[in-house]
C-alpha cells in the first residue's frame, strides 16, 4: 500500500489510480504518494478525487498532478508487474 509523506495544497490532474485505505481521506486532499521500487522511493503528487466507504475502510481514488508523473507511474507499474510475475505474486493496476 502507498505511504503518504505529507499533505499539500490541492492541484489538478488528468490520470489516476485507486487503492484501499483503512482511514478516511477527504476528497480534494493533495498528497505526496510514495511507491517503493528496487530500494528507491518513487514520489508523485496526487489529489484525492473519490472516497467510497466499504466494509473495512475506504476505496480512495487519486489523480496525478501532471502528465509526467502519470507517465512515470505507468512505467513503475510495468516494472512492478514484471517483478511480481517473476515472483509469482498478484499485482495491482493503475486506472486511467
Amino acid at each position: 500500500m502507498p505511504r503518504f509523506l505529507r499533505k499539500r495544497e490541492p492541484v489538478g490532474g488528468t490520470v489516476g489510480l485507486s487503492f484501499h485505505a483503512p482511514e478516511y481521506i477527504p476528497a480534494g486532499t493533495t498528497l505526496d504518494l510514495e511507491i517503493p521500487l528496487r530500494g528507491r522511493a518513487q514520489r508523485f503528487t496526487v489529489t484525492v478525487v473519490l472516497v467510497r466507504e466499504c466494509l473495512e475502510g475506504f476505496d480512495i481514488g487519486l489523480w496525478f498532478a501532471n502528465e509526467d508523473d502519470a507517465a512515470r507511474a505507468r512505467l513503475v507499474e510495468k516494472i512492478c508487474h514484471a517483478e511480481c510475475a517473476l515472483r509469482g505474486r498478484p499485482t495491482a493496476h493503475l486506472g486511467a
